[in-house]
């Protein structure tokens, strides 16, 4: 077999942090948890990314905004706002920790997506940030009007509706992770880990 006694302390810190036993097997337990950790922090995410955006998207007289409009009070519509970014931002710092080239590249797209509409972002305080995340000028916002906040966000095509559908599928990546990181931890005899499978269906 392969000699590990050669191996420092560190090595064998890094080995074991990726799920490789000194034995040559792969961690069913501790690796896996955290992974689904990682997993179930971008779905609930996404889950309320979803929630806001469905109310900031929408048009009419149904619509927050006009709401707003009517009562002249726009604390909802601030509120809503704000839970975006927070939520955003909680959505794209999961899928850096979670990693690999999709998240990769979702995190781009979702970049350029806040990129090509920065202009009426910044008039309601919310700019981007080095690390593809958002910042938000709360005085600004507040005493921003309806009417530019809903021009932000609001309708088909604006910025809501496209980050909504973009956490679609950052969601459906971290459960195909979620799939894969279960049947790929086998016991010793070839089984799937109880621990490891009971952890997915639980998550999915």
């Amino acid at each position: 077999g392969v000699d590990y006694s050669t191996l420092s302390a560190a090595a064998r810190k890094t080995l074991e942090e990726k799920g490789i036993l000194l034995d040559g097997t792969k961690s069913s337990s501790k690796n896996t948890s955290s992974n689904n950790d990682i997993y179930t922090s971008i779905r609930t995410a996404t889950d309320q990314l979803r929630e806001t955006t469905a109310k900031l998207s929408s048009t009419g007289t149904s619509s927050i905004y006009e709401d707003a409009k009517k009562s002249g009070d726009t604390k909802e519509v601030v509120k809503e706002a704000e839970t975006f970014v927070s939520k955003y931002n909680q959505m794209i710092s999961a899928m850096k920790k979670m990693g690999g080239s999709t998240n990769t590249e979702y995190s781009k797209q979702l970049s350029q997506l806040v990129e090509t509409q920065k202009d009426t972002l910044k008039k309601i305080g919310v700019t981007s940030a080095e690390d593809g995340s958002l910042t938000i000028d709360e005085d600004t916002l507040k005493n921003e009007s309806v009417d530019n906040i809903e021009a932000a966000f609001a309708g088909t095509g604006k910025l809501a509706d496209q980050v909504a559908e973009k956490s679609i599928y950052v969601e459906a990546n971290a459960i195909s992770a979620m799939y894969d990181s279960a049947v790929n931890n086998y016991t010793s005899n070839g089984d799937y880990s109880e621990l490891a499978t009971s952890s997915f269906l639980k998550n999915i």
